[in-house]
């Protein structure tokens, strides 16, 4: 753990900065100096009276959880193959849609709904916003849902920091949202209830798949979303009822893992390369033998 990520989990659980200075062995004002660091990167807002009081912003709980979950990108955001490993198998976009994130609510403001869809003997509200980026919100009695619009993103080695970055900024735009009309969200509580990652195949080989509907597979364990272990079982599914095949998701673990097929496929024909050369080398060795055995043969038949 390192000093930001200590201090934040300090700032979580409430305590004051004194305390904080307690237990960090450190005087209060590098403490302020740190605390003030973290504002400016727009991590945590300041409550209003005395004593002062520290709040983490959706944007920090957001990176807090990226490092709960630092196994998924093996401490590091890029996993994925660097951008000039050769990607013939897949184009040159991930597609990430059909997202969305519930979060609690503390406390309830007013809203008017842009739109009101009755499910039986009850309605859902939903409201629109474009606050850094167009997000639609369900608002339900005990919580709120956030619809993300789909997305698309570059397939190289940034994905991972690419895909984060743009939840957090979509996160605090829809925090200062619902701020503005008199709602607080429990943003340390959101569950992923949706999410689907699409990889587009090549040309090629989209080529000789038979068009058609939907093939799926169950993974045999739970899906990892940003917010940790969803409640959906993982699953990966093949998909061309678009017109392109299409290679699908709910689980973060499975596209860490099909990111990395091109640049594994690789890996294995250029050992195979080598075992090739290698091969003719020997071959070639053989020969030579053979060669040296076939004139020792004629030398000692000539001596006789």
């Amino acid at each position: 753990m390192n000093k930001k990520e200590e201090l934040l989990k300090l700032l979580e659980s409430g305590l004051y900065p004194a305390e904080i200075a307690r237990i960090l062995k450190i005087k209060q004002p590098p403490l302020s100096r740190r605390i003030k660091k973290l504002k400016a990167e727009g991590l945590v807002e300041v409550s209003k009276g005395k004593p002062l009081f520290y709040t983490l912003t959706p944007s920090a709980i957001f990176w807090l959880n990226r490092r709960k979950s630092s196994e998924l990108t093996h401490s590091s955001p890029g996993v994925s193959p660097s951008s000039d490993s050769p990607s013939s198998f897949f184009g040159d976009e991930i597609g990430f849609h059909n997202f969305k994130v519930k979060f609690p609510i503390l406390k309830r403001g007013s809203l008017k709904a842009d739109k009101r869809v009755q499910i039986n003997n009850w309605i859902k509200e939903y409201c629109f916003t474009e606050v850094q980026m167009p997000i639609t919100i369900e608002i339900t009695t005990k919580s709120v849902v956030l619809h993300f619009e789909a997305k698309n993103f570059e397939r190289n080695s940034s994905f991972f920091t690419d895909l984060f970055g743009w939840y957090s900024q979509a996160l605090a735009g829809a925090n200062s949202f619902l701020r503005q009309h008199g709602f607080s969200i429990d943003f340390f509580r959101g569950e992923v209830i949706s999410q689907h990652i699409a990889s587009k195949v090549a040309k090629e080989i989209d080529a000789v798949v038979p068009s058609g509907g939907v093939t799926s597979k169950y993974l045999g364990r739970k899906s990892l979303g940003f917010s940790g272990e969803m409640k959906q079982e993982a699953k990966c599914w093949g998909d061309k009822s678009q017109n392109w095949y299409e290679v699908e998701s709910n689980d973060l673990n499975y596209t860490e893992k099909l990111l990395l097929v091109p640049e594994k496929v690789f890996e294995l024909l250029e050992q195979a390369r080598e075992h090739e050369t290698a091969l003719v080398s020997l071959t070639q060795v053989l020969h030579q033998q053979k060669e040296v055995q076939a004139r020792l043969v004629e030398a000692i038949k000539s001596l006789k």
